[in-house]
């Protein structure tokens, strides 16, 4: 009977990425500028082409629409799904095969089909699992700027109400 040893699963790469980092804000950052940028570019130069003002409005509301459904998407996480939604290139099977050293106690099968007709045993590794100490997530990016939302949301909530007040109040006299 072959005997075949099975490895640990990558604990440490499981870890990192479920557990925020500062390069993993600065990227989601950055990604966003980017794509914003690109909305607001693609608005300017759209916008000073159009003479009318109603129609420069139109161009700049629909950019700031945009960005808010860019990054609305972007934070739900909907990119991966978006993505395949596209068209993909039919995937290849590939075989990849690990070859291990036959046990020091049994002899090496002398031909392919020998092996492949005997049955095999898995193993666990030699080596016991590592203890890891999972990395201290970063939250700090995250709130900030939920932080900031709060602060915009909030702005926007009493100018909206100061208007309001002050439409009743010019009616009432």
């Amino acid at each position: 009977m072959r005997r075949i040893r099975s490895e640990p699963p990558d604990v440490v790469s499981y870890l990192h990425t479920m557990n925020p980092s500062l390069s993993f804000w600065s990227s989601l950052a950055g990604l966003l500028a980017v794509e914003a940028s690109l909305v607001v570019a693609m608005a300017w130069l759209a916008a000073r082409w159009l003479r009318s003002p109603q129609m420069q409005r139109a161009v700049w509301q629909a950019a700031l629409l945009g960005v808010a459904l860019l990054w609305v998407a972007e934070l739900a996480g909907a990119r991966g799904q978006l993505a395949s939604w596209l068209p993909a290139e039919r995937p290849r099977r590939t075989l990849s095969v690990h070859v291990l050293d036959a046990p020091r106690n049994e002899p090496v099968p002398e031909t392919v089909t020998e092996s492949a007709t005997k049955p095999f045993l898995v193993e666990p590794a030699e080596t016991p699992f590592p203890t890891v100490t999972p990395p201290r997530p970063v939250w700090w990016p995250g709130w900030l700027w939920l932080a900031g939302l709060g602060l915009l949301t909030g702005g926007l909530a009493r100018s909206g109400a100061w208007l309001l007040w002050g439409v009743w109040r010019s009616r009432g006299r």
